[in-house]
């Protein structure tokens, strides 16, 4: 219980320096509250963290090179020796009829969130907008929903969901890439 505590706690301090950063109100904030824009209107944009100014695209938050990746000879899935993202220990591959890779999905046997994993989604949802259905950047809600296993996140380029691995049967955390080669190099933050 005070795990959940200080995940939720440290989400919505992320979420108030990201919405600060931005201008704009987190989703945690009543309608009631009110944020001060003026002095941020006329401020360029800036990255969540001064640790992202050298992550311009999907792929600079890996540490594997997410475009020239793959799995050994006749192989659909391989298990990292060190996790991606810290939570992500096996990639799956989904290739083109040609033999190419074109989906990469990211498994994780843990339904958590840690600080890199949530620097990536919001910054999906400061890229690509809000999903179809209006979701944008990591609430406290949406912690509670990943306990509950329920948690999804679904842009064009890049899902962020929860589901059963058809090999383990565990359910976890799972990030997939579309068209990998050219969702990698989106320039992100735009």
């Amino acid at each position: 219980m005070n795990e959940l505590l200080i995940l939720i706690a440290i989400a919505v301090i992320v979420l108030l320096v990201i919405s600060a950063r931005k201008g704009t109100k987190p989703a945690s904030l009543s309608p009631n509250q009110k944020k001060d824009t003026t002095s941020q209107q006329n401020t360029p944009e800036t990255h969540i963290d001064s640790q992202n100014h050298t992550k311009s695209s999907l792929r600079d938050y890996f540490k594997i090179d997410i475009t020239s990746i793959s799995p050994k000879d006749g192989e659909k899935r391989l298990y990292l020796s060190e996790p991606e993202l810290g939570i992500f220990h096996c990639i799956e591959f989904y290739f083109n009829d040609d033999g190419s890779i074109n989906n990469l999905e990211f498994i994780s046997a843990k339904q958590e969130f840690n600080q890199e994993l949530i620097e990536l989604i919001n910054q999906c949802a400061l890229t690509f907008g809000p999903t179809k259905i209006g979701e944008t950047i990591i609430t406290g809600r949406d912690i509670m929903l990943l306990k509950k296993g329920v948690f999804s996140r679904l842009w064009k380029d890049v899902w962020f969901d929860v589901s059963t691995d058809s090999e383990t049967g565990i359910k976890g955390l799972t990030l997939t890439i579309f068209s990998v080669t050219k969702t990698a190099n989106l320039q992100l933050n735009k």
